[in-house]
């Protein structure tokens, strides 16, 4: 949740002048926010950035908008997020977002690179896939079709 409201809130640009970085704190928290010059009311503001750290911690976080990229037919914003104190085995995500933000994809990294967890929405359809390869489908007509990491298809229709 933090990851994407400062996602929205990085790509908007709230409260930032174009080409400009801010910096305050909150309750011992560092957090920095970089606007590029000309991207600040870009849908996919390339360069953006935002870290936080906390020096009594030492754990810190980073995101950055790396550009954009075409997935599936849509264009689509990429975000990358890194920390340096992985939670819940998590220390790197990568985000895309379509410009009407109705599709996204978010990839989540364990600290060898592997992949912990993969969510889709794209065209209605959420797609989760989990680290041990099971997937769960879920379409707009609301059939769920879940398939184990050995192959076994389950599929349930909620009638929506």
């Amino acid at each position: 949740m933090v990851l994407t409201l400062a996602l929205v809130m990085m790509a908007s640009g709230c409260g930032e002048k174009d080409g400009s970085t801010m910096t305050y704190e909150e309750n011992g928290v560092t957090v920095e926010n970089n606007i590029p010059e000309g991207s600040k009311d870009q849908w996919c503001p390339v360069g953006s950035s935002l870290t936080v750290s906390d020096p009594n911690t030492g754990e810190a976080y980073s995101m950055e908008i790396i550009g954009t990229e075409m997935v599936d037919g849509m264009r689509m914003c990429h975000a990358v997020y890194e920390a340096n104190e992985p939670q819940e085995d998590i220390s790197s995500v990568e985000y895309f977002w379509s410009e009407n933000e109705e599709n996204f994809i978010m990839i989540f990294y364990d600290s060898s690179e592997n992949i912990v967890l993969e969510m889709k929405i794209l065209d209605g359809t959420t797609t989760i896939t989990s680290e041990d390869g099971s997937v769960n489908v879920m379409s707009e007509d609301g059939t769920i079709t879940s398939t184990d990491k050995d192959g076994v298809v389950t599929k349930l229709n909620t009638g929506q």
